[in-house]
């Protein structure tokens, strides 16, 4: 496996850093509002598996 560049490395955490953060305020929102929130679930399980 090649050794992958650091600006490649920060991009790619600050795009899973948002995308968890966009995840997470749409299952407390959904939640709030007593939403079905099992896609919202099923999404941060596949970014953060161990979040939820």
């Amino acid at each position: 496996m090649e050794p992958v560049n650091k600006v490649i490395q920060d991009l790619s955490i600050k795009s899973l850093d948002s995308t968890f953060n966009k995840l997470s305020n749409a299952y407390k929102s959904m939640t709030e509002k007593g939403s079905n929130t099992s896609l919202v679930q099923k999404r941060l399980n596949a970014v953060c598996g161990f979040c939820i």
